[in-house]
């Protein structure tokens, strides 16, 4: 898995001798490795902890600025936690113009392209942009609706939800229906049965977030050719 990797993610060899690491010895790991910008705080949030693999998700907020999650993974070899790489929104440029694009568009340009369409495209950006807790919140407050939908996926999508489309399963996500924020990288999943939830790599499946009996946030790797 390791040399298969695309992101510039560190392959520092930091060990921790534990049968399974906590939040806060990974937290004093990373930092010691890579500390935080000056200014910016960090709150972490556990994902999945084994007796082999851990992966964390680090919300970071830097004055001035919305919060980001980055996710960062460990591994154990032989008898040593090992800090194995970070994760984090990938294409966040490209998505950074085209929301800058929309937000400085004219009224005369919005009315071409009709306000419906404009009001879904920025807020479903604005959404996949931001912080996996405004993700979960946006998920809570709709969730009786996805519920709904869970059960008829063909059916037409209330555009409130911010779901551009729905599949049976995906590129990395194998089983159970993804409901897609503006198509890849960022959606929500439901799995009827958690042994078929793939496993969490930078550079595939990077992140999982149970929201609900079923119900999880996830986010994978898209790299473009």
């Amino acid at each position: 898995m390791k040399s298969q990797l695309l992101l510039p993610v560190f392959f520092l060899l930091i060990a921790c001798q534990s049968s399974r690491l906590s939040i806060s010895a990974a937290e004093k790991i990373y930092q010691d490795t890579l500390p935080l910008p000056e200014g910016a705080t960090a709150r972490y949030r556990s994902l999945q902890q084994t007796a082999g693999k851990t992966v964390i998700d680090m919300t970071i907020t830097k004055p001035g600025e919305e919060p980001t999650d980055q996710y960062l993974y460990f591994t154990k070899e032989k008898n040593k936690w090992l800090f194995y790489g970070t994760g984090s929104l990938t294409l966040i440029r490209p998505m950074r113009r085209e929301r800058k694009e929309l937000e400085t568009m004219t009224a005369a340009q919005i009315d071409s392209m009709s306000r419906t369409v404009y009001d879904f495209q920025l807020n479903s950006l604005k959404l996949k942009m931001g912080a996996d807790d405004s993700l979960v919140a946006h998920f809570n407050r709709y969730k009786d609706i996805f519920n709904q939908l869970k059960n008829n996926p063909d059916a037409k999508i209330p555009e409130q939800l911010l779901i551009s489309n729905i599949t049976t399963g995906d590129l990395y996500v194998q089983k159970g229906l993804c409901f897609h924020v503006l198509y890849d990288a960022v959606g929500y999943l439901y799995l009827e049965n958690k042994k078929h939830l793939p496993e969490m790599w930078p550079d595939k499946v990077m992140m999982l977030r149970e929201l609900d009996k079923g119900w999880y946030l996830y986010k994978v790797a898209i790299y473009l050719n």
